[in-house]
């Protein structure tokens, strides 16, 4: 593994610990069981117009019965509805400031795992020969 390729998953690693902290402190999807089905505020305010998936993440290859199977999906844990982003302005502001450490360094992947997020960022960097930005994670708002 290259020096890049270890910095690059150092701050993926930190950019996802610093998304679930954020996320587990303000719970912004609001995941509750209605009617035997687990919703979350997105799809629970869309119910009142139409059906919907029972999560966001409905849809998903990683989404199965049990859960997310992806191992540690950072763009996932760094995405908000516009449902949660208005009823959570200050969950979306820390989480934009992340996510766009996570995009200046291609670690934002839509619905990609770690491993795919990674083989992504790396390709781009070979090719294009340009370096990331590799920005300090400090702890920003936890």
């Amino acid at each position: 593994m290259s020096k890049i390729s270890k910095q690059l998953e150092k701050l993926y690693d930190g950019l996802y610990a610093e998304a679930e902290a954020i996320l587990k402190m303000y719970s912004p999807c609001e995941v509750k069981v209605r009617n035997g089905h687990v919703k979350c505020l997105g799809c629970r305010v869309k119910d009142e117009v139409a059906l919907q998936n029972e999560l966001c993440c409905g849809g998903c290859n990683f989404h199965s019965v049990t859960g997310c199977t992806a191992e540690k999906p950072l763009a996932c844990k760094l995405w908000l509805c516009h449902t949660a982003k208005t009823k959570y302005p200050e969950v979306e502001a820390r989480l934009s400031v992340l996510r766009e450490i996570a995009r200046s360094n291609r670690l934002y992947v839509y619905r990609g795992d770690k491993a795919m997020t990674m083989r992504n960022a790396m390709s781009y960097f070979r090719w294009s020969g340009f370096m990331p930005t590799l920005l300090t994670l400090k702890r920003l708002f936890v």
